[in-house]
This record gives C-alpha cells, structure tokens and sequence, in this order.
C-alpha cells in the first residue's frame, strides 16, 4: 500500500515542479498601469496569446506529466515487484520455518511420545520374561522331581521285577522238589507196599510154621525204616507245599503292584 501510494504521489510533485519552472521561464507578469493604452491592448492581444500558449502549454505539460508518471511507473515497476518478491520469498521463508520449527516439536514430541511406549512397551515385556523365567524354574523343579520320581519307579520296578524273577524261580524249584518227592513218595509207598505183603505173607508162614522168625525181624525192621522214611518225606513235602504256597502269593502280590 505504501509503495502504491508512493506511485500516485510522486508524478503529481513532478507535475507541479515542471509546471513552476514553465511559469519562471515565461518571465514576470506586466503591471498595466506601466505602459500606454495601444500598448495595453498589445499587451492584452499578447496577453490572450500568451494564455493561448499557455493552455496549449499546460496540455504538452500534463502529456509530458503523464509520459512521466507512466516511465516512472515503469521504471520502478520492476523494483516494486522485486520488492514484493522478496518480501513475499521473506514471508514464506519465515512460514516455512516456523512451520519447519512447528513440524520439528510436533516431531519431537511424537518421538517422545513414541520413546515412552516403547519404553513401558519393553518395561512389560521384562516383566513377562521375568515372570516366564519364574515359570521355566518351577518347571524345572517339576520335571527334575518328576525325573527323580520315575527313576525311583523304574529302580522299584527293576527290583520288583528281580524280585518276581526269583520267586518265579524258587516256585519252579519248589515245584520241581515237590514232583521229585512226590515221585520219590510213590516209589516209597510202593515199596512199603511191597513190604506190607511180604510181611502179611511172612505172618502167614509163621503160623503155618514156626522157623523163620529172623526173617520176620529183617522184614519188620525193613518195614519200620521204611515208614520212617516215608513220615519224614511226608513232612518235608508237606513243608514244601507250605512254602511254594508262600511264594505264589507273593508272586500274585508282586504281579498286583
């Protein structure tokens, strides 16, 4: 506005400043009571040419005026938009930085911003990690009693199986003793049987005769050794019988757990 303003003011003091020295160089103006009527009429005659001259004067000089204002115009119209320019290339300059400066806080506080979730963000991801490790120990701790538990099982197992495997095998022998006793029994009976004949046949020839009373004491005496004999196999069978009947039921308690 100022620069407008500067534009319409200074052709108008350039106008009058020409117009003035037109006025100097025409002369001083003529006082009338100076001269004689003729010359008076002279002078008025010279006077309407001189106002001739001077409207046609006062028009060259507006032309020349506005020739003027508009050269001056031109002249410092360049300037004018150079200045508006710069003024404007000053503006954007001072826009662009205090956006530039706006745009740098508001960054600066999102980076804070985003710092401090990250922060908290790795805060609970500690605590996680703590709280996983503290799982981790106590799972540990299960697997490593569970470990110690199964081989304690496994040792139990091996010896309940150990010990399966010899009551399985003292059953088979025990089994195997009572078959040869029974065998043995069988032969034995057999023989007393033999014996009780040969003695029920002795008896009988004892009545019909009386000789042969020493044989009759061999075979009671056979006879007697032999019922000993089949007693203490009868005992030791019967003990026999005891103890594989001790051991099937260990062996179905064992085969049970």
């Amino acid at each position: 506005a100022q620069f407008a303003y500067f534009r319409q003011r200074k052709p108008k003091t350039d106008i009058a400043q020409s117009q003035k020295k037109t006025a100097k160089r025409k002369g001083s103006p003529v006082h009338t009571h100076d001269v004689p009527k003729e010359e008076c009429a002279l002078a008025a005659q010279d006077v309407g040419k001189g106002r001739e001259s001077k409207a046609e004067d006062t028009n060259l000089l507006e032309a020349a005026a506005g020739t003027e204002v508009n050269l001056i115009f031109t002249k410092h119209k360049w300037y004018i938009v150079l200045v508006s320019k710069c003024i404007f290339v000053s503006f954007m300059k001072n826009v662009m930085i205090n956006s530039a400066a706006e745009y740098g806080d508001l960054d600066a506080k999102m980076c804070q911003v985003g710092i401090a979730e990250l922060e908290n963000r790795l805060v609970e991801k500690q605590k996680a990690v703590e709280r996983l490790s503290v799982q981790m120990d106590e799972l540990q701790e299960q697997l490593t009693q569970h470990s110690d538990s199964m081989q304690l099982q496994e040792t139990t197992f091996q010896e309940q199986s150990e010990v399966i495997r010899e009551l399985t095998s003292c059953l088979q022998q025990v089994k195997k003793d009572q078959d040869d006793l029974q065998e043995e029994a069988s032969c034995v009976a057999v023989q007393i049987h033999d014996l009780q004949l040969r003695l029920h046949q002795a008896n009988e020839m004892q009545r019909s005769k009386s000789p042969g009373k020493n044989e009759m004491l061999e075979t009671q005496q056979q006879m007697s050794l032999f019922q000993n004999c089949l007693r203490e196999q009868n005992a030791h069978l019967e003990m026999l019988r005891q103890k594989a009947y001790g051991l099937e039921v260990q062996l179905e308690s064992s085969q049970k757990v």
